[in-house]
């Protein structure tokens, strides 16, 4: 034997080129020893979106351009559950100014068990420092077979708990 997993936000190096060890499909140029944070950009993220990994934690979306992030959301939802997954009551759909007067709706929504069968959703719309601690710890309680959590917001800065977060998680991306 003798190999060992990766650890959180370290990078195997093959041929100069850095392998993220949670995107297995992501050839990430960096400079031999560089740390590579778990952001999904470009490329990677289109094909994250059209094909998301169901037994992740979640994905946080976030720009300046709301309808793009719109339109990557129901990408993302759409390909998680299905054409029926709206109807069938998989998807939690959370305002952020909801999520901050009542706390325990995003906990609730990851942890509930369907009525239906296949994966479920619990989306939180339109972000913001007020539902930093909230977000963190969902994404801190999930467990495999739980909702996904899909997070859109505006513009985060670099230091945004939650996009710190979604970074530095083992389960979860942010784009």
């Amino acid at each position: 034997g003798g190999g060992s997993e990766p650890q959180p936000n370290k990078v195997r190096i093959i041929r100069s080129r850095v392998i993220c060890p949670y995107l297995t499909s992501c050839l990430l140029p960096h400079r031999r020893g560089e740390q590579v944070d778990r952001a999904v950009t470009g490329a990677q993220a289109n094909g994250y979106f059209s094909k998301p990994d169901p037994s992740k934690a979640g994905l946080l979306i976030y720009g300046t351009d709301a309808m793009r992030i719109a339109l990557k959301r129901q990408d993302v939802i759409a390909a998680l559950v299905g054409s029926q997954g709206q109807e069938e009551m998989r998807v939690t759909r959370i305002p952020a100014g909801e999520l901050r007067k009542e706390k325990a709706l995003l906990l609730d929504a990851v942890k509930a068990i369907g009525f239906f069968y296949g994966p479920r959703v619990a989306f939180v719309e339109d972000a913001n420092s007020f539902v930093d601690d909230t977000i963190i710890n969902a994404l801190n309680q999930w467990k495999e077979g739980d909702a996904q959590i899909i997070i859109t917001a505006g513009n985060l800065k670099k230091t945004s708990k939650t996009l710190k977060a979604f970074e530095a998680h083992e389960n979860a991306f942010a784009a």
